[in-house]
């Protein structure tokens, strides 16, 4: 699955946080975190995400509630993960914060 299609899902499935969505997030988390952690490895995006949705899940578990912060980090990471693809391969007309990788 490529990530802008992981990052149009998360976008939509945040106008829905709720009980009755419970798969498809969970389903979604999962998803995510297996591409990134397949494709970067041991870059600090694999630990950004995996903590996000730990701390998500958590929230769920503990709380029974589905916060919408805790959900924005895992997009939020997501993105991240595909700027830092995108400049990697120059492709920097696809990075949404170019100064971010301007030293």
């Amino acid at each position: 699955m490529e990530i802008k299609k992981l990052i149009q899902e998360g976008e939509e499935l945040k106008n829905n946080l709720n009980k009755s969505n419970y798969e498809k997030i969970m389903d979604w988390i999962r998803n995510s975190q297996s591409y990134v952690e397949t494709k970067y490895k041991a870059v600090e995006f694999t630990k950004t995400f995996r903590s996000a949705a730990e701390n998500f899940i958590n929230m769920i578990q503990s709380q029974g509630t589905y916060n919408e912060d805790y959900f924005n980090q895992l997009i939020i990471s997501l993105k991240e993960c595909k700027d830092y693809e995108a400049f990697l391969y120059g492709r920097t007309d696809e990075i949404e914060n170019i100064n971010d990788y301007i030293i």
